[in-house]
């Protein structure tokens, strides 16, 4: 460097230096972290509670058990459609306030649940429960992306994920534990307590970072709101309908897609100056939407899966149901709950050992489901293969996971980290809504769960395309030469 380069360059201002440690104090760190993955609890026990508690409703309300998948439906159905919104609205709002709203929207839908008097009624109070849970979920995965800085941001979000796979286990055992002494109601009065704690945690623990200025209903994208909500929602509540061939659902689900078309193509052209819910360079960025559609895959066939099993496990083991899917799952959920610490870790590394995992677990996921078929075939149940094959398929949606959220993530960057949870948590939740829907209508028009089975191994491979491009995602000179 010469003297007047070197005078120049003292003549500069000095730029800040952002230290992990800042970094760290800024997004709450470990306490924060924590917080966010046990938030994301209530959202799994909420959800998953409720089968615990189908036979005393059913027979309260004297309805067929058919019945019940409206139940599901309508907490699923704002979990599959408003996240994006809600994410977005964090950008705007401030996390905090979104997230504190949504826990009280969940609350206070517990208490109708608890007072319903027929399933007309119990079925509005699940909508306003899964409003709640889908305004306060993108908000975790946000948080988790900044408690423990931009180094460590895959960590983070695999730890996210490992506390927050928590909740599968914890719905069923404590809906379980409840109505052994106590009416079904009980089961949603648990949220109450859970909901003070993570209200008093978050306020805490987090703290508030505004990175827009706007804060008016006005910047909100009404116009592309009003043409989401109705497309996804013609889509999740037609798929009944479409696999028992009626009109009816096939024309919702026409109505869906054409809907959700023009959404799309409307938010491509939507400058991001503009108000809008993705906005137009999140949108045409290969990472985010290749990550989406690996979510969504991801999420179809682990949950369809998940639910044919489980029916095939109360067709096959008339005895002792509970029992056998305990001993099926328990070990898949506390493989990916001591997995997906290491597997962010290694999606924020950008390694290629991390490239080949993710092409492994994306083969893997195609192929553990046709296992699981094979498991259950002929009436019968091979307890061992499907327990491996479970923890296969488990392990694997662990790893796309983490790398799916840390590639969008990143390519929000931290103006449209809400947006960009939302998309993947959008993303997620339809695969979660379809798959489950899908498979099962798919078994009951085949008669047998192996053509679901199919399907799931075919919604997998909707995560290929990010598994094999992902190599463009990491750091072309990762492997060139030192000087």
């Amino acid at each position: 460097m010469t003297m007047n380069n070197l005078r120049d360059s003292k003549s500069l201002p000095a730029m800040p230096v952002s230290h992990p440690q800042d970094e760290r104090i800024a997004g709450g760190g470990w306490p924060a972290l924590i917080t966010a993955g046990l938030s994301v609890d209530l959202i799994l026990i909420d959800g998953f509670i409720i089968s615990v508690a189908t036979p005393e409703i059913t027979q309260a309300f004297a309805v067929s058990i058919d019945r019940m998948g409206w139940l599901v439906g309508a907490y699923a159905l704002p979990l599959a459609v408003a996240p994006v919104i809600f994410g977005a609205a964090g950008d705007r709002f401030g996390l905090k306030r979104l997230f504190f709203a949504g826990v009280m929207l969940l609350m206070l839908g517990s208490i109708f649940c608890a007072l319903s008097q027929d399933v007309f009624q119990l079925t509005l109070a699940r909508l306003l429960q899964g409003t709640g849970a889908a305004m306060l979920s993108p908000q975790t995965l946000v948080v988790a992306s900044r408690a423990l800085g931009t180094e460590r941001r895959g960590f983070a979000i695999g730890v996210w994920g490992a506390i927050s796979s928590l909740g599968l286990l914890l719905g069923p055992v404590i809906g379980g534990a409840v109505l052994a002494y106590l009416p079904w109601h009980w089961i949603f009065l648990i949220n109450l307590p859970l909901g003070v704690m993570a209200l008093v945690a978050f306020a805490v623990t987090v703290p508030e970072r505004r990175d827009s200025a706007a804060v008016s209903v006005r910047a909100l994208p009404i116009r592309s709101i009003c043409l989401l909500l109705p497309a996804a929602s013609a889509i999740v509540l037609s798929l009944g309908a479409l696999f028992h061939g009626e009109v009816t659902g096939i024309a919702g689900v026409l109505i869906g897609v054409t809907l959700f078309t023009v959404w799309i193509r409307r938010e491509a052209s939507t400058p991001d100056d503009m108000p809008s819910l993705i906005g137009q360079t999140l949108l045409r960025n290969s990472a985010v939407s290749k990550a989406a559609m690996a979510a969504f895959a991801i999420n179809a066939s682990t949950a369809g899966t998940v639910a044919v099993l489980t029916t095939a496990i109360a067709d096959t083991q008339s005895t002792t149901p509970a029992i056998t899917t305990a001993l099926i799952f328990l070990p898949a959920m506390l493989l990916v709950a001591c997995a997906m610490p290491f597997t962010g870790k290694m999606a924020q590394s950008a390694s290629a050992s991390g490239h080949r995992l993710v092409v492994i677990a994306g083969l893997l996921a195609v192929i553990s489901p046709l296992l699981i078929g094979w498991s259950v075939s002929n009436a019968s149940l091979h307890i061992g293969i499907c327990t491996f094959a479970i923890a296969v398929q488990g392990l694997a949606g662990a790893v796309l996971i983490s790398f799916v959220t840390v590639a969008a993530m990143v390519a929000g960057g931290a103006q449209r980290a809400g947006a960009a949870s939302g998309v993947v948590s959008m993303a997620r939740n339809l695969g979660t809504a379809i798959g489950a829907a899908g498979l099962t209508g798919a078994m009951m028009a085949c008669g047998s769960p192996a053509w679901a089975f199919i399907a799931s191994s075919l919604f997998a491979t909707l995560s290929l395309p990010f598994c094999i491009l992902h190599l463009h995602l990491t750091p072309a000179r990762r492997s060139a030469p030192t000087a």
